[in-house]
């Protein structure tokens, strides 16, 4: 993800240096994101040279390398340009999304793994808890790099990384520059039951012009198989064929889901997946209330770069109607460009309020303390340099902010930098994922993987929410996780920007009594996910289902660089 050549971007008294940075959580349409996996065995083994002189420093300009240059010493790590773009399987001509020349030579999987030991050892935020392995013990790289990452876990007991993946080097290029993914259109929510070992999962919503709105799929049904799975308690041997079908379907071949609506009613639906485009500006509106007008917003995506202009659109829009306050649902939205998230935060504050204010500051390992950068409110659209355009702010000191456990990363990042600045930012729903962290993606022989390699706080220096933001009535602290709110469930029964909606009405009602509605009013009970299938209690035994890993996501955009 990272592209070697620095230049500024300058508009509207805006001077960015670009970062690359990934801040992503995210991904809608129920994606096709996923963890790279290689069946290619690895050669033979190797013994140990002297320190050679490094033939590859650039990723370009070697033909190879011999088998000795495999050879692995534990502690010492050679540079990573030493084994950059030395691959099995090295590929010819050009990237058909980003027209550029492929920088592959012959390797091994062994000099691929290498590279992984050596670019985690320099750039991962925490490199003292990475194990040291002998890369020409492992065939496949995808289960070498699911290894380099630290097993420590947060405050709160979480695993410190759970955000650790790889992505096809080609899927993500097409979803950032086209705004498109193969998928259904299905956004899935799932909530998998530890105690009873069972899945629950659930449409939370559906991509307009999909596969899935021609097949009547919608908001609220629960999901009960795929073929002729039972998801409530898959088998280890099944997850493989479940998690394609939910999150990397593959073009051209046909999916059966078994759903059940609200009333009960279960039906097969029969969904082929397509290329389709990606909303990141889900809905936009006005709600009339008797102490003025506020606007919603439903945000799924900061991971596409189109979610800018439809973000200008929006909020264009809003501008028009003289909103008084403005509701940011963010509940599904997993994150992505920390420079969107810049953005969306300058949308709300403008330019009163964040001039010469930081948005963040990133952070990175003790290696790298001299790349130690500010980084500013974006007033400007960023991804067409002939087309550099103001945004338009709403000028606000107070946002309301819908939240869930799939609220990640750069959707975190948002809320943190508005209360950087004094900004109000009052939580509905509950906890959120807990990813002050983002990377920058580095790409190796056809694969993208993204290490967390910095840390994001705010222009008061609070990063530390490892273990989410949390809603609380009051006592809520700005240099703590703690945010003043209300606590309410997501509600699938009620289509998304309906004023009724378990989530929405708690921010209106919120806003017009400055109070949260009491436990057990009709308010306060939003259906709760697996409460509407009315499941069973004996423990089923089945493997767990998550949200994948690209689905949280805090990133550097491509022209931004270290």
């Amino acid at each position: 993800m990272i592209i070697l050549n620095t230049y500024k971007r300058l508009g509207a008294g805006l001077a960015i240096t670009a970062l690359s940075t990934l801040l992503q959580a995210c991904s809608s349409g129920g994606g096709s994101d996923k963890s790279f996996g290689g069946d290619i065995t690895s050669p033979g083994g190797a013994t140990n040279p002297s320190t050679p002189t490094p033939q590859n420093p650039s990723g370009s300009g070697s033909t190879g390398s011999s088998s000795s240059d495999s050879a692995w010493s534990k502690g010492v790590y050679q540079p990573q340009a030493y084994y950059a773009n030395l691959c099995q399987n090295p590929r010819t001509g050009t990237n058909p999304i980003t027209q550029e020349k492929y920088p592959d030579k012959q390797g091994s999987i062994a000099l691929e793994n290498h590279f992984l030991r050596s670019w985690s050892h320099q750039n991962y935020f925490w490199y003292e808890e990475l194990p040291d392995l002998d890369p020409n013990d492992y065939t496949e790289t995808s289960a070498y790099f699911k290894l380099l990452k630290t097993n420590e876990k947060t405050p709160g007991n979480r695993p410190k990384d759970r955000f650790h993946f790889a992505q096809d080097e080609l899927v993500g290029d097409k979803l950032s520059e086209t705004g498109q993914r193969g998928s259904h259109g299905i956004n899935w929510k799932i909530d998998a039951n530890e105690e009873l070992k069972r899945n629950y999962i659930y449409v939370t919503y559906i991509e307009p012009n999909s596969p899935a709105v021609a097949a009547g799929v919608t908001r609220g049904m629960e999901l009960t198989h795929i073929n002729t799975i039972k998801v409530e308690n898959i088998t280890e041997a099944q997850t493989s064929e479940v998690n394609e079908a939910l999150f990397s379907p593959v073009l051209g071949k046909t999916y059966t889901f078994t759903l059940k609506d609200l009333n009960g009613v279960t039906t097969n639906k029969q969904i082929k997946p397509e290329d389709i485009d990606i909303s990141a500006v889900y809905n936009r509106s006005v709600i009339e209330t008797s102490s003025g007008k506020v606007g919603y917003l439903s945000f799924h995506t900061f991971n596409i770069f189109s979610a800018e202009d439809q973000l200008k659109e929006a909020f264009d829009f809003l501008n028009t109607q003289n909103v008084d306050d403005l509701v940011v649902d963010l509940r599904y939205n997993g994150g992505g460009y920390l420079f969107i998230s810049s953005q969306l935060a300058y949308l709300v504050a403008g330019d009163s309020q964040t001039k010469n204010e930081e948005f963040g500051r990133l952070q990175y390992n003790d290696k790298r303390d001299d790349e130690t950068k500010s980084y500013d409110f974006t007033s400007v659209t960023l991804t067409d340099t002939n087309n550099i355009r103001p945004l338009n702010a709403l000028n606000l000191n107070r946002v309301y902010v819908l939240t869930t456990k799939d609220t990640c990363s750069a959707s975190e990042s948002f809320m943190n930098g508005l209360r950087g600045i004094g900004v109000e930012v009052i939580q509905i729903g509950t906890t959120t994922c807990g990813k002050p962290h983002g990377f920058q993606g580095q790409a190796n022989c056809g694969t993208r993987y993204f290490s967390i390699d910095f840390e994001i706080v705010n222009g008061q220096g609070f990063g530390g929410y490892e273990d989410g933001f949390t809603p609380v009535t009051s006592n809520g602290d700005p240099l703590s996780n703690r945010i003043n709110g209300c606590t309410v469930e997501d509600d699938l029964t009620l289509a998304l920007g309906d004023k009724n909606e378990g989530m929405l009405k708690t921010a209106l009602y919120l806003r017009e009594n400055g109070s949260c509605p009491r436990q057990g009013s009709n308010l306060n009970n939003a259906a709760q996910p697996y409460k509407l299938s009315s499941p069973a209690s004996t423990p089923a035994g089945g493997a767990l289902l998550s949200q994948p890993p690209s689905h949280s996501i805090q990133r550097l955009a491509p022209w931004e660089t270290r």
